[in-house]
């Protein structure tokens, strides 16, 4: 998969292209902790900037809040070399960029599409609260997968509605494939799922272990909670998404 491919089939503006090689130097010299420079060092084989949407070059307007700050948007193409580390990648790039990021993550053949939740910090810096990675695809699927994430589907209000919109479509491509249902949520509905899920794991892990009849009990009359939450938050937005 080339850079000038995702420039083709997600159909970017020539006045948003920057289409440059970022040099892990640069990387390593804004990096402040040892292990996260040998990660990337080991990890990632190659940085390229696709693009940047800013005010200058989209006519969409920037977002500034006490709490946020959509000034720019940075697109990014990242080859890594090692299995399930998109998210490490993506969260150490985050720290030293100061723009919300829309990268794309090739690892041999697949890749995925990752966003953030960001907050802005007293000094002005943002910082990562939460990505979001798009299921995994293959790369002979790429004009298929950015025809799905059409960036000219997105409101353009401001760059923050941009971004939460495909953020969103990001999430419920996911939640989609994971639950096997036609729902439509955003990614703080995703957030919920995810807290669920990950309390249905640890409570299930509790009631393999417990060896007291009471307690088990207790522990799988919250587990019966926790999953028939998950599965209303899931039908209701399955019915929500069918009557749109």
């Amino acid at each position: 998969m080339k850079v000038n491919d995702i420039i083709k089939f997600w159909n970017l503006d020539k006045e948003t292209i920057i289409n440059r090689n970022l040099p892990k130097v640069q990387i390593y010299s804004a990096l402040n902790k040892t292990k996260d420079k040998e990660f990337i060092q080991k990890t990632i084989q190659s940085i390229y900037l696709i693009a940047n949407y800013k005010p200058e070059n989209t006519r969409i307007p920037l977002y500034e809040s006490d709490f946020e700050s959509y000034q720019e948007i940075q697109f990014m193409h990242i080859k890594v070399r090692k299995d399930n580390s998109e998210k490490n990648v993506f969260k150490i790039l985050s720290e030293i960029i100061p723009y919300p990021l829309i990268s794309i993550i090739q690892n041999n053949e697949q890749f995925v599409i990752m966003t953030g939740r960001y907050e802005k910090l007293s000094n002005g810096y943002l910082r990562l609260i939460q990505s979001y990675s798009s299921p995994i695809y293959s790369t002979d699927e790429i004009e298929n997968v950015l025809s799905i994430y059409n960036l000219n589907n997105y409101k353009k209000y401001n760059l923050k509605l941009f971004y939460d919109d495909l953020r969103d479509d990001i999430s419920t491509q996911t939640i989609r494939e994971e639950y096997d249902k036609e729902v439509q949520i955003s990614s703080e509905e995703k957030d919920k799922l995810d807290s669920i899920k990950k309390e249905i794991n640890i409570l299930s892990n509790k009631i393999s272990k417990e060896r007291q009849l009471n307690k088990k009990i207790e522990l799988q009359v919250k587990l019966k909670k926790s999953k028939d939450e998950l599965e209303m938050i899931i039908n209701r937005n399955e019915e929500r998404t069918r009557n749109e």
